[in-house]
């Protein structure tokens, strides 16, 4: 296995191949393949299991954050719903305070100094210092309050858990801070799962990956969705907060407000099929006062999220995401009383998953009466 320090060499040999007569096309592909594909790599230190953070009253602040940027952004967002304290912006004030300082001059400014070994510096630097002030790795990390909320007991050594979205958030706002251009990526990983990291645009055209989780550059794997493996705007960064979001509403029962940040995220990616099955599965499944008259609403969008991840191509690792999308579709054609397009659904699903819980909601959907899906998790 080759060593942090060894991924950073390799990449630099194939990003710099162009301008470098001494390195072959050959030992460029075999340096290229020496990098981790995105998602394939965990670096310690690991956290332990924590809960969700609880939700503290909200009061005055007595804290102004030195620095501003996409991190705070996000905090100042998830503060509605769930209040973030003082400390965190406190904790990500610091995270950017000891990364600058450790900066050489070029490594802030840019001027005499490569791209890729720039950006490299920093991304080490930033998982360096996130390790030093207690941060382990532990997926899933729902929110960036969550991965800014010391998990220790009373008087032990500061414990913090981020994972990949919440890590390159933070990444992100450290690159923001430098005025420097990187975008969160958003792949689905062979087994289904979804993973995010960073991309680094370079000056040349060209640009760099790198997976907070593992601590090191990696490389997009091949054959993604069209949605994905994508850059990320500012714009749909913040969408993808707003659904990270969502679940804090709905565990206050605020069900049009967790909608509300689903609809955001709907605007700022209307590519992805995600948040169009999150508002339909929300509606299709809880039972709330306005929910009856939102019923046309969750069958356009459970029809969208289909269409879109059909659309998007890449079977093989969205197939389950494909059976999921389904499922919901199903949910929606039976609270809108339509069982047989339900029906029809469900076995296309189940055609394609696994799950017993799509084979044991087609066979409810066939009862005599029939059920919809309220109150399904």
């Amino acid at each position: 296995m080759l060593t942090k320090h060894a991924y950073a060499i390799a990449a630099l040999a194939v990003l710099s191949m162009s301008q470098t007569q001494n390195v072959s096309a050959a030992e460029g592909e075999i340096a290229r393949s020496q990098i981790p594909v995105c998602g394939t790599m965990y670096a310690p230190p690991f956290g332990s299991p924590a809960p969700r953070r609880a939700c503290e009253t909200p009061i005055p602040r007595t804290y102004k954050p030195t620095h501003r940027g996409l991190g705070y952004d996000i905090l100042d967002l998830e503060s509605e719903a769930c209040f973030v304290p003082d400390s965190s912006y406190r904790l990500l004030d610091e995270i950017l305070d000891r990364v600058t300082a450790r900066l050489t001059e070029p490594q802030q400014s840019g001027i005499g100094i490569a791209d890729e070994a720039r950006v490299i510096a920093i991304s080490e630097l930033t998982g360096d210092v996130l390790a030093e002030l207690g941060f382990g790795l532990y997926i899933p990390t729902e929110t960036l309050g969550d991965a800014l909320v010391s998990r220790s007991a009373s008087g032990m050594p500061p414990r913090y858990i981020f994972d990949c979205d919440t890590g390159s958030l933070i990444l992100l706002t450290v690159a923001e801070y430098l005025r420097m251009p990187a975008s969160l990526v958003e792949i689905t990983l062979n087994s289904g799962s979804l993973h995010n990291y960073v991309r680094w645009p370079l000056s040349d055209g060209r640009s760099l990956d790198w997976d907070t989780n593992g601590r090191g550059l990696c490389v997009s794997p091949k054959d993604q969705p069209t949605f994905q493996a994508q850059s990320m705007s500012r714009s749909a960064t913040m969408g993808y907060a707003a659904t990270m979001r969502a679940p804090l509403w709905k565990k206050q029962k605020q069900y049009i407000r967790a909608l509300s940040e689903y609809r955001q995220d709907m605007r700022d990616r209307p590519g992805h099929p995600s948040p169009f099955n999150n508002l339909a599965w929300l509606i299709v499944t809880t039972d709330f006062a306005e929910r009856e008259s939102l019923r046309a609403e969750a069958l356009q969008a459970a029809a969208q999220a289909v269409s879109l991840q059909r659309q998007a191509g890449a079977a093989a690792v969205t197939r389950e995401n494909l059976a999921n999308y389904l499922d919901t579709l199903a949910c929606a054609y039976a609270y809108a009383g339509d069982y047989k397009n339900a029906i029809a659904s469900e076995m296309e699903a189940v055609s394609l998953s696994a799950n017993v819980e799509f084979r044991q909601r087609q066979a409810m959907f066939a009862n005599s009466p029939p059920n919809d899906c309220t109150g399904a998790q």
